[in-house]
């Protein structure tokens, strides 16, 4: 059997310390990407919104086919998370 915690108390301490930080208030960082595909035709075309609640961190990625596409989809989650 793997132990993972010594005792109850540093078990209870380290689950404490995971927050979720999927909020609008814990947005660290939006990027949004257009990037050439090398091997077909097009573009990849991608967001990536980073999250952090105190040593929580957290990522989402949002693909689309044009830009206001992207755009349209970054603000649709922004607003239902």
């Amino acid at each position: 059997m793997i132990t993972l915690f010594k005792n109850t108390e540093e078990k209870e301490q380290t689950i404490s310390i995971l927050k979720d930080p999927f909020s609008k208030d814990n947005v660290e960082s939006i990027h949004m990407f257009i990037s050439k595909k090398i091997f077909s035709k097009g573009v990849d075309i991608q967001a990536h919104i980073k999250f952090k609640n105190g040593e929580t961190t957290g990522g989402q990625k949002i693909v689309a086919d044009s830009f206001p596409e992207l755009i349209s989809k970054v603000e649709s989650f922004l607003k239902n998370i």
